[in-house]
């Protein structure tokens, strides 16, 4: 979803979009955007998601 190293920001909503279109499922590597962007799987049309917690 995001590198906060170097402030890119990939365009989720609309791979989600594709994915759902294509029917395959979108899993995505949200560890560093947890607490940092908003997330709304439903809206972005993820199925998979990775985070961690400390």
């Amino acid at each position: 979803m995001v590198n906060t190293e170097i402030g890119v920001k990939q365009p989720i909503e609309e791979v989600g979009v594709i994915c759902r279109r294509m029917k395959v499922f979108f899993h995505t590597d949200a560890v560093q955007a947890v607490g940092k962007v908003p997330i709304d799987v439903n809206a972005m049309n993820i199925d998979l998601m990775s985070i961690i917690c400390k």
